[in-house]
């Protein structure tokens, strides 16, 4: 089984690299990748330590490094997945850093914006806990301080009630895919884009509007579409698949499973629970 888009607590997760690996291995996938937000720390941490490499050998479980940029192409707001690239690459690593810098931005914005726009603030003590997470702060951070401080009764209504309705000017918190792509490419690594119908808690664009994007982004490097992904049916995901190979892009599939921060289960590929994807159908392996 594939599974090519998760979090671990380097970002927006509760898994440990440790933890994760171990679910891998219950769940008996075969091909995984670590896509933390704007971040390679998980992945760094997984290379420094040889016990966990081995362990993934031991389980005949192959490790594709990852990350996932926020970024936007003209007006649109988008997430690229970046698959294999070099680390060490200084263009790739200036584009980390600067994803880095702007979503810690985003973070201060969505303080400012929670008390102006619901009159919300949090206690001193969690607001100091959140600063000190410099590397990663996002939306499930948030909310689970919201429920410690016990603005919410529980995590759906922390979303739906606040997070998803701040209106923030959101391409300023992004970076370019002008900047993106070209730096995934730089590494010498392959750019997918990532749920191109809509993420979680993100509103749905339609099929149309997903070919207009696509021909904004194989200029600039492009080589894979999402096609698989947790919250689309049987029948989006067939026109993805369709759209892919109509513009000769490369399939990829993920589950964008965030530990207890999310309802999502590590190999969900499709709403209806019954897609697992293998090697074959995800054909963004045969290019990596």
């Amino acid at each position: 089984m594939v599974d090519l888009h998760m979090h671990t607590k380097f970002s927006d997760g509760t898994d440990t690299i440790e933890e994760i690996i171990d679910k891998w291995i219950d769940n008996k996938l075969t091909y995984v990748s670590i896509t933390d937000h704007d971040t390679i720390d998980g992945v760094s941490y997984l290379f420094a330590h040889n016990e966990l490499q081995n362990k993934l050998k031991d389980n005949h479980i192959n490790f594709i490094q990852g990350i996932e940029f926020s970024s936007f192409v003209g007006e649109n707001l988008i997430h690229l997945l970046g698959y294999k690239c070099d680390i060490q690459n200084s263009q790739f690593l200036s584009a980390v850093e600067m994803g880095r810098n702007l979503r810690y931005n985003k973070f201060l914005r969505r303080i400012d914006a929670l008390k102006e726009q619901f009159g919300i603030e949090f206690s001193e003590n969690s607001l100091n806990e959140m600063k000190e997470k410099l590397d990663y702060i996002g939306k499930p951070i948030m909310a689970r301080y919201m429920l410690k401080d016990g603005i919410c009764d529980n995590l759906e209504d922390c979303f739906k009630l606040y997070l998803n309705k701040l209106k923030l000017e959101r391409i300023e918190t992004r970076v370019d895919a002008n900047v993106v792509v070209p730096a995934i490419v730089s590494a010498k690594g392959v750019c997918v884009w990532a749920h191109p119908l809509g993420g979680i808690g993100e509103e749905r664009i339609s099929f149309e509007k997903v070919e207009e994007i696509i021909n904004l982004l194989i200029p600039l490097g492009l080589k894979g579409l999402e096609c698989y992904y947790n919250m689309y049916t049987s029948e989006e995901i067939e026109k993805l698949l369709s759209i892919a190979k109509k513009y000769n892009l490369f399939v990829s599939a993920g589950s964008d499973y965030h530990g207890k921060n999310k309802t999502v289960k590590i190999g969900d590929m499709c709403i209806d629970k019954k897609i697992t994807v293998t090697k074959d159908m995800a054909t963004v392996l045969k290019y990596i």
